[in-house]
C-alpha cells in the first residue's frame, strides 16, 4: 500500500471528501499558474513582492499541513492518546 503522508490524504484527513481535496490541489495549482504568469508580466519590484507573498502562504499552509496525523500513533504501553479512537 502507498504512503498517506500525501497533500490529499492530509485535506482527507482534515474532513475533507476526497473529490473536494482533489479540486482543492487543482485549484491551487491553477492559481499559482496564473500567479506565475502575471508575476512574469510586472514590474520586479512587484514581481518579487508577489513571489514573496506566494513562498509566505506556501510555507504556512504546507507548515500546518504537516500537523496533521497521517498514521496511527505507536504508543508502547498501549495507552491511547487524545483524539485517538482506539479501545484500550
Amino acid at each position: 500500500q502507498g504512503g498517506q503522508d500525501h497533500v490529499s490524504h492530509r485535506l482527507v484527513s482534515l474532513g475533507f471528501r476526497v473529490p473536494v481535496a482533489v479540486g482543492t490541489i487543482y485549484l491551487a495549482a491553477v492559481g499559482v499558474g496564473v500567479l506565475a504568469y502575471v508575476i512574469s508580466n510586472s514590474e520586479p519590484t512587484s514581481a518579487w513582492v508577489l513571489i514573496g507573498l506566494i513562498v509566505v502562504t506556501l510555507l504556512i499552509s504546507g507548515g500546518f499541513l504537516l500537523t496533521v496525523p497521517v498514521y496511527p500513533s505507536n504508543s508502547q504501553d498501549g495507552s491511547s492518546t487524545p483524539g485517538d479512537s482506539r479501545e484500550v
